[in-house]
């Protein structure tokens, strides 16, 4: 069924502009315009297909793994694995223990941890086994003991009873944890009233490390830890900065479940830090949290957070400037591809953790339903992952590559193969790869490397993992451990590592479905039911959405619906924008009104118009260079062009109306030479203005032609890159009154204002905008345009550095 509907307006708030659209039209089952994949940096050195290959069924792993660790009958050498907990600390009831590591010394009271036990409970849950009610025991409930009551930290911790402080990871995740199994488990006698208490002391918290609304002020998180008992921030021999992505996720999941809009603001204040951090901050397992949780508020609520910047930081490109060579490994240890595991890159060659690349995997997938763009770069990593993951087990590597501090017992008591050793190093015992650990390397105490804090959280794999017919595609639960995301459809990724298209066969259940894909933004397959298929050509990824047959499709700015249901976050209609960030609010607000009262005014015919605005650095993390740009360097607009309408009609002309060129700007013939300054401060190569930066420019496009794009370019190395214009077309034959006032001659097209002025720091690279018609549409039929360049205060004086001017025109 076709549906047209009319959106009013979209509003989007950029870090670099606003979006404009005052109508549009939009047939639902349209094809529309895909948006490139982005590349990971350490994705890409992964291969497509790693070798040797072998794909575990993680599924059944975790359930034998589960079965193992939550038996009380085991007996033999370090068993049973799991215990009682009788000292009733914070809550008059039993808890339970697991050991940390197989062979823990005198397993039995308070002395076990959280981060072990919890990932147990959420991994069991993940592969549908209702821990709330698992051998009789309410073992979620259990977990509530954790909640350090009876010291008055009042969060949960890493122990029953803890000291906060020494460390962020150790501090938050527990807290995360338990958000997580919230979503599964709402019921949970005092869970919520726990997550309260969480949520408003890490809001404190970020108060006490300096976040303010008025004015903003973003927190500081350049700290090893936070001390609740003292409301301040401690800083050791380390930092963990990375804890700000954590404290986000916390603010951001309490915002969705009490609504509360001061948790919504301190999941802005905790990312704008990131944001702002120039190097990154990775210590642990916190900076993946915090992009999913960007990548849901840029999704969600129209956010410009560098998503990109954020999710390099969590793999590990650039290197951590707090714990360097930490990150995802890409990297082939003797025989075996080792890519895709999570740990130190650099630590004696590399040493990659069960726990931080089971957990990793289950944080970053449902990315891709918020940002599509990385499907393909997240479902290569996870193919390279669950690959290598088998490594971390007894039959993954031959007995002598396995530590002897656990290979004799494993072989005993493993049968199924399910207690993975704590990591995989690249080399020890004189053998490479190696599966080991730390405890009984470093003599702390345990017996053996075998680590049960990392094999707990196997479920993260085995919920969001199936196989296909095809052993190297899999298929990937988006949505299973997407956490209080709003209401979906069931929706897998697929990635085709071959070298050639291949069918895939799934299974729709009952009932006329419609597959959708997120990535090219259409229905492939209509009408199916029970076993059907579907194609993905070679190296590429498809994002399905199994949805009901024939329903009503709407559209919402970047956002397609059915029936409700968010099927596309990133459905084609506007393309990529760097979204206004928290921290600039007082312009967001003077935007914000300046749109209403455009859309006030707004006459039903009015031009439909989109405008888009990238920035692309000369540094990190784009490193365009200083130096010659001879490529294209845009992800989400057109780049430069030396076959634009004004290159190649005839007749076309620039000429300058108002204001006044500076005596270094290079000449107005420089605007469509289709090429950019051959460095990042060439005035002769540029135009710009003086006496403040205003002034007007007429494009005579010598016809009356059917306009379709005007984009705009710009680069300089410091504040002078800033754009802040306006675009007006007329049909007119001839124009000789250029006040854009004047509504009988001029027609507002749409404008950019970019930020980055003088006194937001500048902008040392490009940035290149695009007024464009929503797509159906055009621009119109236009002799003239009219750029008014207003006065941008990103310098005292002169003005921005105009580097090139494309006008396009329909075909």
């Amino acid at each position: 069924m076709r549906k047209l509907i009319v959106v009013l307006l979209s509003v989007m708030i950029c870090l670099l502009g606003v979006n404009m659209i005052f109508a549009q039209e939009t047939e639902a089952d349209s094809s529309l315009k895909p948006h490139p994949q982005r590349t990971i940096d350490r994705v890409r050195l992964m291969p497509n297909s790693p070798e040797p290959f072998l794909m575990r069924d993680w599924r059944q792993v975790a359930i034998d793994y589960y079965n193992f660790v939550f038996d009380f009958t085991k007996t033999g050498t370090y068993l049973p694995l799991i215990w009682w907990d009788n000292e009733q600390i914070n809550y008059e009831r039993k808890g339970f223990g697991l050991q940390t590591y197989v062979g823990c010394p005198n397993p039995a009271g308070g002395d076990h941890e959280a981060i072990n036990a919890m990932g147990a409970v959420l991994g069991a849950t993940m592969v549908n086994v209702d821990t709330s009610n698992y051998q009789d025991q309410d073992w979620v409930l259990m977990l509530g003991n954790y909640f350090n009551r009876d010291n008055k930290q009042n969060i949960f911790a890493n122990r029953t009873s803890a000291v906060s402080g020494g460390s962020f990871w150790y501090e938050i995740l527990p807290n995360v944890l338990m958000f997580q199994l919230f979503h599964f488990y709402p019921e949970t006698e005092n869970l919520k009233e726990q997550l309260r208490s969480v949520a408003d002391r890490y809001y404190d918290a970020l108060i006490a490390m300096g976040a303010s609304f008025g004015p903003w002020q973003t927190p500081d998180f350049e700290y090893t830890g936070f001390d609740f008992s003292q409301m301040a921030a401690q800083r050791g021999g380390w930092l963990e900065p990375d804890a700000a992505g954590g404290v986000a996720w916390i603010q951001l999941m309490a915002w969705h479940i009490f609504g509360d809009e001061k948790y919504l603001r301190g999941a802005e204040w905790a990312l704008q830090f990131l944001e702002e951090r120039r190097e990154n901050p990775l210590y642990e397992i916190l900076m993946p949290i915090g992009a999913m949780a960007a990548a849901r508020m840029n999704a969600e609520l129209g956010r410009g957070y560098d998503l990109h910047k954020l999710i390099n930081w969590s793999f590990g490109t650039p290197y951590s400037s707090v714990r360097r060579g930490w990150g995802v490994i890409a990297d082939r240890w003797g025989d075996y591809n080792v890519d895709g595991l999570v740990g130190s890159m650099t630590d004696g060659g590399g040493y990659g953790f069960a726990m931080n690349t089971f957990l990793q995997a289950g944080i970053l997938l449902p990315l891709v339903r918020y940002d599509d763009r990385y499907a393909k770069a997240i479902g290569k990593w996870i193919l390279n992952l669950a690959n290598a993951s088998r490594l971390f087990y007894g039959n993954g590597l031959p007995y002598e590559h396995q530590s002897p501090a656990g290979r004799d017992w494993l072989r005993e008591y493993d049968h199924n193969h399910v207690l993975a050793f704590e990591g995989l190093r690249q080399k020890q015992y004189e053998k490479r790869p190696a599966a080991t650990g730390d405890p009984v390397t470093f003599n702390w105490g345990p017996k053996t490397n075998i680590g049960l804090y990392g094999s707990s959280y196997v479920g993260v794999l085995g919920g969001i993992i199936a196989p296909t017919n095809h052993e190297k595609i899999l298929q990937l639960d988006v949505i299973k451990a997407d956490f209080f995301g709003s209401e979906a459809y069931p929706t897998y990724l697929y990635y085709n590592p071959y070298g050639e298209t291949k069918e895939v066969i799934i299974e729709v259940g009952d009932g006329l479905k419609d597959l959708y894909d997120a990535i090219t933004n259409v229905f492939i397959h209509r009408k199916v039911s029970g076993q059907t298929s579907f194609k993905i050509p070679a190296d590429t990824a498809v994002l399905l959405v199994i949805v009901p047959c024939d329903r009503e499709v709407d559209f919402e700015g970047r956002k397609t619906y059915l029936d409700g249901k968010v099927i596309d976050f990133n459905n084609g209609i506007l393309d990529e924008d760097i979204m206004e960030t928290p921290a600039i609010i007082r312009e967001v607000v003077k935007r914000i009104k300046d749109v209403e009262m455009r859309a006030a005014a707004a006459e039903p015919g009015q031009l439909l118009i989109n405008t888009r605005i990238e920035l692309r650095s000369h540094g990190a993390p784009d490193n365009l260079g200083n130096g010659k740009i001879t490529a294209g360097v845009f992800m989400g607009i057109p780049n430069l062009a030396a076959d634009d309408y004004l290159q190649t009609a005839e007749g076309t002309n620039i000429s300058l109306v108002e204001g006044k060129l500076s005596g270094a700007s290079g000449g107005l013939e420089v605007l469509t030479d289709g090429l950019w300054p051959a460095t990042a401060d060439a005035p002769a190569e540029v135009v710009f203005f003086t006496a403040g930066g205003n002034g007007k420019l007429l494009i005579d496009l010598n016809a009356l032609v059917e306009v379709t794009e005007v984009n705009l370019y710009s680069r300089h190395k410091d504040n002078r890159t800033t754009q802040e214009y306006s675009v007006y077309g007329s049909k007119a034959e001839t124009v000789t009154d250029f006040d854009p006032g004047n509504t009988e001659i001029w027609t507002f097209v749409g404008g950019a204002h970019s930020g980055h002025r003088q006194g937001d720091g500048g902008f040392n690279g490009v940035i290149g905008s695009s007024i464009t018609a929503v797509p159906g549409t055009e621009i119109g039929q236009l002799r003239y345009l009219l750029l008014v360049i207003e006065d941008a205060p990103s310098y005292n004086g002169d003005g921005t550095f105009i580097a090139e001017i494309d006008v396009n025109i329909a075909e």
